[in-house]
């Protein structure tokens, strides 16, 4: 929860901004998103671990 207080922020930022600006927008999808992949990456894998661990 420690990142998500980091990259509010930078949210709270970019919904203050004025018009759509895609490159605003660009950099919240990304960064707000990067913390949520690696995340997912690391309970993928300990899913497949154990995926292979019960199919032995």
């Amino acid at each position: 929860m420690e990142n998500f207080s980091k990259y509010s922020s930078v949210q709270k930022a970019v919904c203050q901004g004025e018009g759509d600006d895609t490159f605003e927008n660009l950099v919240f999808d990304q960064s707000f998103l990067a913390p949520l992949i690696t995340e997912y990456d690391k309970h993928l894998g300990e899913l497949n671990g154990q995926l292979k661990y019960y199919q032995a």
